[in-house]
């Protein structure tokens, strides 16, 4: 039997008219699942047809009528009736609208038999807004992002595409963003930018003497024309005051922070011989700074790429910043030297190939102790994974040319140092004859072991080792499959 449901109207007030309250006690009308039409409770009752417009005064089709019943004095029906109606319709031509805010209650018009109700429907919001948080990737830049942006997508959408997104001004994105940005929970993404860095700019050497308590301060001084995007400077740039030595304690590469680089000295002891790697600078008679271009061409399409200046004494080797896509061409030092006699250098660059990532779903394990690179092939600090360690992977990287394996979320191992395997517990035997020989994972022969033959080993994988089956029956020893019986 098909259930049905009562509609019981208890109350209701209308500002033509004023209801007896027998009329407006008891009515009950029926309404079948998945309809609005009603059956007639009393001969006064009579039925009205609801008519949907959108904002242009346009007919919505419906398919089916959406009817209802009321009783012949009344001249209007209730909002929460009407939604009540298109609700219980399950009319799915109405899916994409909602009834306009405007109103409370809806006239009824029309003779009688002939009876409508004309409700206006607005559509419904199909898109949202994601917020964005935004990360700065520039450790060196002290910047308070502010997340107050957001990006408009679809309500099914569980993703935004790189391209829908705009970093904050004087910011570009970084290159730790994928193709598209995962909706969190919270229905915010996050964003990687960097500074965007244009021009050239002064930056200010500030001298310290190592453990000096008498107060002894050496003078600052400018560097100019320094590249806006440069972070740090070489110690080869920075000159040394005269009666000073570095610091022991100082690196190569001195940090640029707000334009000031800090140089530690320490007073130069004639009885002390040089350190190898940190001698002082040499006597420069031209103190003059020269500026440099640099004139970066692909070598492959002959076009330059990006232009860069550099600014230094004569002599003096400076580091080359690669434009961002490019890598140097093979054989290109990364090293530049200035040369007062040389305002133009070209340097050839070559394009980075854009990743190729693909579902890959498998076992691997590693030959060597394995470092892990970044989607842009850049190297991860600090992290790499053990030799003979086995890793779950569920993607393949192809960048230039050269295979990889995801073993996390953005963290790549090199085809070359891994090789995927099987896993399975089973018992194997070797065939008659002679020993059979063991080998290592790179295929190498195993001198000192061997397996006798007629024997029973528990193995724990499979592989294919220069494109022979082999069991291992070791950490890293394996057997092939063509000696076993």
């Amino acid at each position: 039997m098909k259930k049905t449901k009562s509609l019981v109207i208890t109350s209701l007030l209308f500002s033509a008219m004023v209801l007896n309250p027998s009329t407006i006690q008891g009515l009950v009308v029926q309404a079948a699942d998945g309809t609005a039409n009603q059956k007639v409770v009393n001969n006064e009752d009579v039925k009205v047809t609801l008519k949907f417009v959108d904002a242009k005064g346009k007919v919505i089709e419906t398919g089916s009528p959406i009817t209802t019943y009321v009783q012949g004095t009344e001249t209007a029906i209730s909002k929460s009736i009407i939604k009540g109606l298109i609700d219980d319709s399950k009319n799915t031509k109405l899916t994409g609208y909602k009834l306009a805010e405007d109103k409370s209650i809806y006239s009824i018009t029309g003779e009688k038999g002939n009876k409508v109700v004309e409700i206006e429907l607005i559509e419904k919001e199909t898109n949202k807004s994601i917020m964005i948080n935004y990360i700065n990737d520039d450790k060196n830049d002290t910047t308070e992002l502010k997340n107050d942006t957001t990006v408009s997508v679809s309500n099914d959408s569980k993703e935004v595409m790189i391209s829908n997104v705009q970093p904050p001004a004087g910011y570009k994105l970084s290159s730790n963003n994928g193709k598209s940005y995962t909706i969190k929970k919270d229905g915010s993404i996050d964003v990687h930018v960097v500074p965007k860095i244009d021009g050239t700019r002064t930056i200010t050497v500030k001298y310290q003497i190592e453990n000096s308590n008498n107060g002894e301060k050496i003078n600052n001084y400018e560097i100019k024309d320094v590249l806006t995007e440069q972070r740090y400077m070489l110690i080869d740039q920075i000159e040394i005051p005269e009666g000073y030595e570095l610091s022991d304690k100082l690196t190569k590469n001195l940090t640029i922070a707000n334009g000031i680089v800090v140089v530690t000295v320490k007073p130069k002891d004639s009885s002390t011989p040089a350190k190898p790697g940190l001698t002082t600078k040499p006597t420069v008679t031209d103190k003059k700074t020269y500026k440099t271009t640099i004139n970066f061409v692909d070598q492959t399409t002959k076009k330059k790429v990006q232009t860069s200046n550099i600014s230094g004494k004569n002599g003096q080797v400076m580091s080359l910043i690669v434009p961002e896509g490019y890598e140097l061409a093979k054989g290109v030092s990364k090293n530049i030297k200035i040369d007062n006699n040389k305002s133009i250098i070209e340097v050839k660059v070559a394009k980075l190939t854009a990743a190729k990532i693909t579902a890959f779903k498998g076992l691997i394990s590693t030959k060597n102790p394995s470092a892990l690179y970044s989607k842009d092939g850049k190297r991860v600090a600090n992290r790499g994974l053990a030799i003979n360690s086995d890793w779950v992977t569920d993607k393949k990287m192809v960048l230039n040319g050269e295979t990889y394996y995801g073993v996390s979320t953005n963290e790549f191992v090199k085809a070359s140092n891994v090789f995927e395997f099987e896993a399975g517990n089973t018992t194997i035997k070797t065939s008659n004859g002679i020993s059979k020989h063991l080998f290592n994972s790179n295929g190498e022969m195993v001198s000192n072991r061997a397996l006798a033959p007629n024997t029973y080993w528990r193995t724990d994988k499979r592989t294919m080792i220069d494109g022979k089956t082999a069991y291992r029956v070791s950490t890293n020893e394996w057997v092939f499959a063509n000696d076993l019986g």
